[in-house]
């Protein structure tokens, strides 16, 4: 048989090296997250509004979930969004200023502003 290695097919790993104690599930953030309230998952389109590079710009996102005191936003590419923005979720009646928290991948915290 040619190239028989009996061990794993291509592409498959042992168990203990796919999971266990440690490893975070696809989606979740590896970071302690202090938050001021509960987040309620959401799956929504919503437009983030930003003024950059002297010109205003306009960026579809996905909200992930969302509190009373902001949104985890997934973008469709890694660039990143100013400090601050509005965001425009017309299906939540959302259009509210706020300001980004913090940037991870896809991925974006933004808190709302008072």
């Amino acid at each position: 048989m040619i190239g028989s290695n009996r061990s794993k097919p291509f592409g498959q790993r042992p168990a203990a090296q796919v999971s266990g104690p440690g490893m975070v599930p696809f989606g979740a953030s590896p970071r302690h997250q202090d938050r001021q309230s509960d987040r309620e998952g959401t799956w929504c389109i919503c437009y983030i509004h930003a003024h950059e590079f002297g010109q205003d710009t306009v960026r579809e996102a996905i909200i992930l979930d969302r509190s009373d005191s902001g949104v985890r936003v997934r973008s469709r590419s890694r660039a990143t969004f100013p400090e601050k923005v509005r965001i425009h979720a017309p299906r939540l009646g959302l259009d509210i200023t706020g300001h980004t928290v913090w940037q991870e991948g896809f991925d974006t915290g933004i808190a709302f502003e008072d």
